[in-house]
């Protein structure tokens, strides 16, 4: 499996692109507090009352190469979900107001209400480099009576470089073939992904655009049949990530992701990286991280 390095917080576990069904996860990630907390990225907010769909992002330079052991958000009320990526090289820094499609592949964070910490194993962790360029989104909503305002970011607890024997990445698995009838009838693309080394799974990041409803991730152990690790609804609204119980693949072992879609445009839509067209990926929370191309194993 060609080991993308996706330099960053590959933070929340093996999810794909998106969220569940509209379904908040029951506190997805735990750990017990560590000694020392620091903001990685965050921003102000304020939200009027009666608004549920208000995105606002920033986007920040990392001055110094960072060890990270673990992740935690700041949701404040009016916080509905908070999301990190990498974004690309030579995006202008600053705050913005943005919208749900203002993500990128290079994940490092996605959890929505009643999201927590998510802590690496020992001596694991996720290298930000110096020059990284980290965009924070922030989904708000208020449902009282009256305006919200606080702040929301990303928290981290940073280890010694000495004390870090394996990094973590965030690598993909899926397929660009896709050709997705205009008729409002569910249709089903899936990419299948063969390993050519051993590699540990600790989360999913399912991620597909406005069209998709549903995705299903499952293993296939040396040939043998495939079994389902994670099948659930999906809203491209909400880009929840999903931590699992360390999963350990062999070389030959064989992950299959399926996406479903309903298109009532009219018209065949096929792949596009942008929001004119769809995407049928899982992100996959992994170590040990190898720094291939993150879309390697994407058919």
């Amino acid at each position: 499996m060609a080991a993308p390095r996706i330099r960053l917080l590959a933070a929340v576990a093996l999810a794909g692109c998106g969220g569940g069904g509209g379904e908040v996860a029951d506190a997805p990630f735990s750990g017990d507090a560590g000694p020392s907390w620091t903001s990685l990225v965050e921003r102000g907010f304020e939200v009027e009352s009666g608004v549920f769909d208000q995105y606002r992002c920033r986007t920040v330079a990392v001055t110094e190469d960072m060890y990270i052991a673990a992740l935690r958000p700041v949701a404040p009320a009016g916080v509905h979900h908070t999301v990190v990526t990498v974004t690309a090289p030579g995006s202008a820094v600053g705050e913005f107001d943005c919208d749900a499609g203002t993500l990128d592949l290079g994940l490092v964070y996605a959890a929505g209400v009643g999201g927590g910490e998510l802590r690496f194993p020992p001596g694991h962790a996720l290298r930000v480099h110096a020059g990284d360029l980290l965009r924070l989104n922030l989904h708000l909503f208020n449902a009282t009576d009256e305006p919200l305002a606080g702040t929301g970011g990303l928290e981290v607890e940073l280890a010694p470089a000495a004390a870090v024997t394996e990094e973590i990445e965030v690598v993909f698995v899926g397929t660009s073939q896709l050709a997705i009838p205009g008729d409002g009838e569910p249709y089903q693309a899936s990419g299948t992904c063969t390993l050519t080394a051993p590699t540990t799974v600790l989360a999913l990041w399912p991620y597909m655009h406005q069209l998709g409803t549903a995705q299903r991730l499952e293993l296939s152990r040396q040939g043998g049949a495939f079994e389902v690790v994670r099948d659930q609804s999906y809203r491209f609204a909400e880009p929840y990530a999903y931590p699992l119980e360390a999963v350990t693949l062999a070389a030959g072992d064989a992950l299959r992701t399926t996406c479903t879609y309903v298109n009532d445009t009219g018209m065949v839509v096929g792949h596009a990286d942008d929001l004119t067209g769809e995407v049928c990926l899982t992100g996959l929370v992994r170590y040990p991280a190898t720094g291939g191309d993150p879309l390697g194993c994407v058919e």
